[in-house]
Order: structure tokens, then C-alpha cells, then sequence
């Protein structure tokens, strides 16, 4: 076997992969889809490699060998009727069989001694030139097989069509037989100049190019949308937590004056008895139950408090001191779920810091105010890394930290973090009136 003929059966095995990638979007894998790819491959092509490097008769058997192989194995790792499965490889075969006719009667429409060329029985460079072709020629009709297998078979309703996914190998194949002829034959096939054939490919793939920019920015929005909703969800559930903590407080201080007028007859019976000790301890049991049920207000702002109960909770649980001064009034513009996201993502960078120090070092310090216009908020919290700097949040690979640098940017604001003696502060103000 020369390097000629691997390459072109390297390239040839593509064929199977689109064939594997349909599969497992019109079936489902019973075992991940990376062993799944590597060991059918391995099991399909390899067999079809050595008929093909023995030469004849070994190499007349492989197109029955590609045929029955993938009808063996499929069942195996896919989930589905074994009938159903079998019908989807032959079909695909199929497919491969018409491109294959297709190629021929293409490059006899261009010119009979262009076949010559091509070189489509020898193991050269043109003929892996011709089985690019040919995959380029192949990628949009299993793109649209398996569409319609979902759309027909598995009564997929919203399985649509994208052109996209069409023209950019038809386009590809249009400039790489127009190059191909030009450069081996003559300057024109179909009756048109072959540069222009070519030209018209090129225009095609740009065209392309442009509007894949343009879907991968939807993308983009897409991805800014999501992180959106993402802030939606977290606030609605700590407004949710919040309810269900009020609800539970309510519910305790309910069952507590049930009691209370049972406790306050033994109360006043031990003072007629004089048992002013007992009855002082009652007294303190009393007290101790109603400040359980007491939640602290950090401010007069139901989000925040909410916000700052709920992680208030963790850092508990994680042996870390909080000392919080927050007198924020009024928020103006800013949407409730923009203030979820900022103190969440605060204390979550103070918190993750505090956990890489010893419980006798860890500490957070929260500060927010009102001032000139702004809602000025700050951390403070002691972290492993040393040194003086000041950080570009534009820069740092923390999601959270993006996420506030984006809505100190929507709000006209700042955001900045600085280190000093290990000592992290984190500082961010938003206005509460930004301009439109």
C-alpha cells in the first residue's frame, strides 16, 4: 500500500462518518456516541481498506462487504427496530450508489476525455480528487436524507430544511471541478468559460460565508438571551425561597401562639407559687422561639433581602464571617433581576475565594449605599493569590464576573477589582437612572 492509496481511502471513509453522524440523529445511541463513531468506523472501513489493498478478485467483494457491515453492526449500538435500521443504511448506500452515477454522468456532460483525467479506477491523486467530489457531492443529500427520515419515519413536525448546509458543499464542488477541468482539459466546459463556471462557485461560497456571519451572530444574541433567562430563573427561584421562607415563619409563629396562652397560664401559676426562676426560664424559652422565626432585613428592598438570605445561608455552611451595611432605598431603573445577579454574583466570587483559606482566616464584608445617582456596591474578602494588581474584568475567565461587567456597561456604571496583600475588593455601581 503506497501513501497515495491511504490518503484516498482516508478520504473515501468520509463517507461512512456522514453516514454514522445521520445515524445518530435519526437513532438513539446505546452507548456514547465518540465509541459509537470509533469503533463502527474502525469495524467498517478497515475490512473494506484491506479488500481494496489486496487488489483483485479480493477488491470485487468490497461493495458487498460496504453494504453488509453497517447492516451487522447498526442494530447493535442503536436503539430502534432492527428493521428500521436496516432500511436507513440501505437507503444510504443507495446514495452513495446514485452520487457515484451522478459523478460519472457529470464528468462525461463536461467532456468524454475529462473521465480519462479524472482517473476514477486508479489509486492516484486525481482520483482522490474525484472522491472529494464525490463527498462534496454527497454531504447535502444525507443532510436532506436524514431530514426527511425524521420529518416521514419519526414524525418529527418541526424538522426544517437549511439552505445553508446546501450551498456550501455545492458550491465547493462547483469550484473544485472548474479548477479541475481548467487546469487539465481546456478553458471551457458546458459551453461556458470554465473560469467563469468557477468564478460563479466562488461568488456562491462567499455568499455563503456572509451568511453563516450572520447566523452565528444570531448565535450570539441567542447566547446573550439565554444568559438572560438564566438570570430570570435564579431570581425567580430566591423570590420563591423567600415565600416559602416567609410561609414557613408564618407557619411557626402560628403554632407558637397557639402555645403561648397555655405557656403564659404556667407562667402565671409559677409566679403565684413564687417559682419566679422557673417561670423566668419559660420566659426565655419564649423569647429564644420568636427570635428563630425573625428574618433580617438588610434593607427596605425585597429582592436584595431575599438575595442576601438565601446566601447568607451558604456562607454559614462554609465557616465564613459576613458582615453586611446595606442601606439602599431605592433602585429607580434597575431591573430586580440585574440586582439578583449582582449581589448573587458577588458574594459567589467572595464565597469560592473564602473556601481556599483555613475557617480562622475567612471573611466577607459587604457594603452598598445609595450615592450621587448610583447604587454603589463593594466586597471585601481575603483570597489565596498574592501581589498588587488591578483586574480587567474584560479579561478574567469568571462567567459571574463577565456577567457584572455587563450590567455595570448597561446600566452606565463601573465595575472594577483590584488586589492588594491578599486582600480582594470587588466594586461595582450601576445607575439608578441610566440614560436611554
Amino acid at each position: 500500500m503506497d501513501i497515495v492509496f491511504i490518503l484516498w481511502y482516508l478520504v473515501s471513509s468520509l463517507s461512512n462518518v456522514m453516514a454514522l453522524w445521520a445515524s445518530t440523529k435519526c437513532f438513539e445511541v446505546k452507548i456514547p456516541k465518540k465509541q459509537y463513531y470509533l469503533i463502527v468506523y474502525s469495524m467498517w472501513t478497515f475490512p473494506l481498506m484491506l479488500l481494496s489493498g489486496l487488489g483483485e478478485p479480493w477488491s470485487e467483494f468490497r461493495p458487498i462487504a460496504s453494504v453488509l457491515i453497517p447492516l451487522i453492526l447498526a442494530p447493535f449500538f442503536l436503539k430502534g427496530r432492527r428493521l428500521m435500521i436496516i432500511i436507513f443504511f440501505v437507503i444510504n448506500q443507495l446514495i452513495d450508489f446514485i452520487v457515484d452515477i451522478l459523478l460519472c454522468f457529470l464528468v462525461l456532460a463536461i467532456d468524454p476525455g475529462f473521465m480519462n483525467v479524472m482517473d476514477l479506477e486508479e489509486y492516484s491523486v486525481n482520483r482522490i480528487i474525484s472522491t472529494l467530489i464525490f463527498l462534496l457531492m454527497a454531504i447535502p443529500l444525507k443532510y436532506l436524507y436524514y431530514k426527511l427520515w425524521n420529518r416521514i419515519v419519526n414524525k418529527e413536525k418541526y424538522e426544517k430544511i437549511n439552505g445553508i448546509y446546501l450551498m456550501f458543499p455545492i458550491g465547493q464542488c462547483i469550484v473544485m471541478l472548474g479548477m479541475v477541468y481548467r487546469n487539465t482539459m481546456s478553458a471551457s466546459w458546458f459551453g461556458l468559460p470554465a473560469i467563469s463556471i468557477t468564478l460563479f462557485g466562488m461568488v456562491l461560497l462567499a455568499v455563503v460565508d456572509c451568511i453563516f456571519l450572520f447566523y452565528l451572530t444570531d448565535i450570539e444574541k441567542n447566547r446573550q438571551l439565554k444568559q438572560e433567562i438564566e438570570r430570570m430563573e435564579y431570581a425567580y427561584g430566591v423570590e420563591q425561597e423567600h415565600y416559602r421562607l416567609i410561609e414557613s415563619k408564618r407557619y411557626e409563629i402560628a403554632k407558637i401562639r397557639h402555645d403561648i396562652k397555655n405557656q403564659l397560664v404556667s407562667i402565671k401559676q409559677l409566679v403565684k407559687t413564687h417559682n419566679y426562676e422557673e417561670a423566668d426560664m419559660v420566659i426565655n424559652g419564649i423569647e429564644k422561639t420568636l427570635d428563630e422565626t425573625v428574618e433580617y432585613n438588610y434593607c427596605s428592598i425585597p429582592i436584595i433581602n431575599a438575595v442576601l438570605q438565601q446566601k447568607k445561608q451558604q456562607i454559614e455552611q462554609n465557616t465564613i464571617a459576613f458582615e453586611a451595611d446595606v442601606t439602599i432605598s431605592e433602585t429607580g431603573m434597575i431591573e430586580p433581576v440585574h440586582l439578583c445577579s449582582i449581589f448573587s454574583n458577588l458574594l459567589d466570587n467572595a464565597i469560592h475565594a473564602n473556601q481556599k483559606l483555613p475557617d480562622v482566616e475567612r471573611y466577607i464584608k459587604l457594603f452598598a449605599q445609595n450615592k450621587q445617582g448610583h447604587i454603589v456596591i463593594s466586597t471585601e474578602n481575603p483570597t489565596a493569590e498574592s501581589g498588587k494588581k488591578t483586574t480587567d474584568p474584560s479579561q478574567s475567565r469568571g462567567y459571574g464576573l463577565k456577567i457584572l461587567k455587563d450590567i455595570s456597561e448597561k446600566y452606565s456604571g463601573q465595575f472594577n477589582i483590584s488586589l492588594d496583600n491578599n486582600i480582594c475588593r470587588v466594586g461595582i455601581s450601576v445607575c439608578i437612572c441610566p440614560d436611554e
